[in-house]
């Protein structure tokens, strides 16, 4: 197997798919605001790595943590009588 050197990442397709995917991404969520894309960076990420992968069936979040990343739904508190099953 022939690993790609540091600044040829060329010769990694996988690669090229992710960057790719990753600057279709940044420029959909950053539309008309492209002085603040640094800001959207961490949104990109949150993302990019919570997206289900076809051939895995997975996120690359839950492939290497082992779990789905919680969501702000999991961070609103439920009220005191409520049943979690």
């Amino acid at each position: 197997m022939k690993f790609p050197a540091a600044f040829q990442p060329q010769t990694d397709g996988q690669t090229k798919v992710v960057n790719r995917s990753l600057g279709e991404l940044l420029r959909c969520v950053v539309g008309e605001k492209q002085g603040a894309w640094d800001l959207i960076l961490p949104l990109i990420e949150f993302i990019y790595n919570n997206a289900v992968n076809r051939s895995t069936g997975k996120s690359p979040f839950e492939v290497v943590l082992g779990y789905s990343p919680p969501t702000s739904a999991d961070l609103i508190p439920l009220p005191p009588d409520a049943h979690v099953s």
